[in-house]
């Protein structure tokens, strides 16, 4: 019979999303100066919606520069196990209620979380994290071919609505 590994907790941990957003709540200026602090945000944030931290243009995190590879490296290789050990289908997509967050958003320029989260009936958290998983999608200023064949906007849709003052319809929505 083979044996079972042990499961060494110092090894890997889980670190909720409702977490990170939490300690976000309670930011500082002298957060945004501490290496450590922009390190942890660097590794939350590419874990939790891909955002490539800003090595060039953010003195607090370039420090950090030269391993950034092998932690999203780790990162990259840590969703892929947890994906294929639980059981989960790679993310092809907003899903009907973030799709109705987007929709909500692109509609109504300006307009604050926690009034699309009262208009949806939607938890405020899946709204915030909603936009900013597909941030980098909706701000993409250039088409992207993607191996899913899921289609990227030429010019941000924020940038349309904002510009246009219009509504857009569905079938000019990037996704």
């Amino acid at each position: 019979m083979e044996e079972k590994k042990v499961y060494d907790t110092t090894v890997a941990f889980t670190f909720f999303g409702d977490w990170v957003e939490a300690i976000e709540d309670y930011e500082t200026e002298a957060d945004r100066n501490s290496t450590a602090y922009m390190l942890f945000k660097s590794i939350s944030g590419y874990s939790m919606y891909d955002s490539e931290p800003d090595f060039d243009n953010n003195e607090t995190c370039r420090p950090f520069k030269a391993f950034w590879p092998m932690i999203a490296k780790a990162i990259i290789s840590s969703r892929k196990q947890r994906q294929r050990g639980r059981g989960f289908v790679v993310n092809n997509g907003p899903d009907a209620t973030e799709q109705r967050i987007i929709n909500e958003y692109l509609s109504n320029p300006g307009i604050k979380q926690l009034e699309v989260a009262r208009r949806l009936g939607i938890d405020k958290n899946k709204v915030n994290r909603t936009i900013r998983k597909y941030e980098k999608l909706l701000l993409s200023p250039t088409p992207s071919p993607t191996p899913n064949n899921i289609p990227t906007p030429t010019s941000t849709a924020w940038e349309k609505v904002s510009k246009s003052g219009k509504e857009i319809d569905d079938d000019s929505l990037p996704f």
